[in-house]
C-alpha cells in the first residue's frame, strides 16, 4: 500500500475556494465578460452573444464533451487513461448515421446500433487492461486507431446528414430537439454523482483507509468508514481503518495515515516500486505462500 499523510482539517469554505474546478468556473466566466463586452452592439441593440439562443446553442454543442467526460471521470479517478473516447464517439455517430440512411433502420434500431458499437469498443478496451494486462495508455491508443480506422470504412469519406430525415419541428415526450443533448447529459451528471457517492460499487472506485490514530483525529468517536474526506485535493470514501503501525523507528510517534491502492497513488512513483509491510503476529516467513499467492498476476 501506498502511504500519505492527511492535511489538516480545514472548513467547508476553505475546502470550496481550494476545489480545482472552481478555477475552470472562474476561467468560463471570465470568457463570457470578454466577448459580452467585445461584441456588444452599437446602440444598444440586441446582443449577439449574450442572449438565451446562443446559451442553448452552446449548451446542446457541449454537452457531447460532458456526457464524454462522465464516463473518463470514473477512469480517472482510479489512476487510469483512456484515449479512445474521441475515436469511440466519432465511430457510433457514423455507424447511426450510416444505419438511419443507407441502411434506412428506424432511429431507435441505429440508436441501438450505435451504441451498442460504444459498448463493444469500450468492453475491448477493459479486457486489454485487465484480461491482457496492457497499460492502459497503450491498449486505448490502440483502440482508438481501430475506432477511427472502422469510422472511416464505415463513411467511404462521405457525410452523412442525419437531419435530412428529422422533421425540424420533431420533440420527442414534447422535448425540443435543441434541449434533448444538454438534458441527457445533465440527467447522467446526477446519476453519476449518487452511483459514485451512494453505491458501494462507485466509492470502490476511489476508497481510501486510515489508520486508528488518524481516525481518531479526525473523527474522533465517529465511525469513519464510508465518510468522504479530501486526499491531496481529491474526493475518496474511507473504507476501512487498520491498527497504528511505526514504519521507521520504534520511538517515532505514532503517524497518522492512509492508504491508498497503487492505482491511485499520485506520487508519481512508478508502479513497481513499493513497499509492503505486513504485520503478523506469528512467523513471518509463514505468510511467504500467501503473500506470493496474493500478489502474483
Amino acid at each position: 500500500m501506498s502511504l500519505s499523510t492527511l492535511a489538516a482539517p480545514r472548513s467547508r469554505w476553505t475546502n470550496l475556494l481550494r476545489t480545482r474546478e472552481l478555477s475552470t468556473l472562474f476561467i468560463l466566466l471570465a470568457e463570457i465578460a470578454f466577448f459580452g463586452w467585445y461584441l456588444w452592439p452599437d446602440g444598444g441593440g440586441r446582443h449577439p452573444f449574450v442572449n438565451a439562443e446562443n446559451g442553448l446553442l452552446i449548451l446542446k454543442y457541449s454537452a457531447i464533451y460532458g456526457i464524454a467526460a462522465i464516463g473518463a471521470s470514473m477512469v480517472i479517478i482510479s489512476g487510469g487513461v483512456d484515449l479512445a473516447p474521441g475515436a469511440v464517439i466519432a465511430l457510433t455517430t457514423v455507424v447511426l448515421g450510416h444505419q438511419y440512411l443507407e441502411s434506412q433502420w428506424s432511429l431507435p434500431a441505429s440508436i441501438l446500433a450505435g451504441l451498442g458499437v460504444g459498448v463493444l469498443a469500450g468492453a475491448l478496451s477493459a479486457a486489454l487492461v485487465v484480461l491482457v494486462r496492457l497499460p492502459p495508455f497503450i491498449a486505448t491508443l490502440g483502440v482508438m486507431g481501430i475506432t477511427r480506422g472502422l469510422a472511416y470504412i464505415v463513411t467511404e469519406g462521405r457525410f452523412f446528414d442525419v437531419s435530412a430525415r428529422i422533421p425540424p419541428d420533431w420533440a420527442p415526450l414534447g422535448v425540443p430537439l435543441d434541449w434533448i443533448a444538454p438534458i441527457v447529459m445533465v440527467v447522467l451528471m446526477v446519476v453519476f454523482h449518487l452511483f459514485m457517492r451512494h453505491v458501494q460499487a462507485g466509492r470502490a472506485v476511489f476508497a481510501v483507509g486510515g489508520n486508528e490514530t488518524a481516525a481518531r483525529y479526525y473523527f474522533d468517536d465517529v465511525d469513519p468508514v464510508g465518510k468522504p474526506v479530501q486526499l491531496m485535493g481529491n474526493n475518496a470514501i474511507v473504507v476501512g481503518v487498520a491498527r497504528d503501525s511505526k514504519y521507521r523507528t520504534m520511538r517515532e510517534s505514532m503517524p497518522q495515515t492512509i492508504y491508498t491502492t497503487f492505482e491511485q497513488d499520485t506520487t508519481g512513483a512508478p508502479s513497481l516500486e513499493r513497499t509492503l509491510y505486513i504485520r503478523t503476529a506469528g512467523d513471518p516467513a509463514a505468510l511467504a505462500p500467501t503473500k506470493t499467492r496474493a500478489l502474483s498476476p
